[in-house]
């Protein structure tokens, strides 16, 4: 399965027989599918909200914190974790699997300067943040990437 997003609506393709389903009410700017479900993020209204849906495009749970401000990517670890990077306030940001708490993990005091994207391998559990270490936030100059080891992954 493969899903493709955007602030409008949610297209989920199916690479075994190229079916697609369009999920009319899953709006993302960025978006990860794991285990059955879709976790997207979108910025909209100056808020930044979390969502959880299943891949039928039910709502599961949507979640705000301030600490969450212009999501500029999103990605889960093994146990459901979702991270965030979090561009305005220079910092990662991971949501509990149930959407109920958050923490930041990762700030501006640790090197992260307008975080623009995020990744983690499942299977080594480690996390790869491209950032501007200059401070332009000028998506042409991203010339760092910070790489962390995610404790008890």
């Amino acid at each position: 399965m493969m899903v493709v997003s955007s602030d409008e609506k949610s297209t989920l393709i199916n690479l075994n027989d190229m079916c697609c389903t369009i999920l009319q009410g899953v709006r993302a700017n960025h978006i990860s599918l794991f285990k059955g479900n879709l976790y997207g993020v979108l910025d909209e209204n100056n808020e930044s909200r979390v969502s959880c849906y299943k891949n039928t495009g039910e709502h599961i749970w949507t979640f705000t914190h301030l600490e969450i401000d212009e999501a500029r990517g999103l990605t889960l670890d093994k146990n459901g974790c979702i991270y965030i990077a979090s561009c305005n306030n220079n910092s990662i940001v991971v949501v509990s699997p149930d959407g109920k708490r958050c923490s930041s993990i990762l700030s501006e005091h640790d090197g992260i300067r307008w975080p623009w994207s995020i990744d983690i391998n499942k299977e080594s559990g480690l996390m790869m943040v491209p950032y501007d270490s200059s401070g332009e936030c000028d998506t042409e100059s991203f010339d760092s990437a910070f790489v962390y080891k995610i404790p008890n992954v």
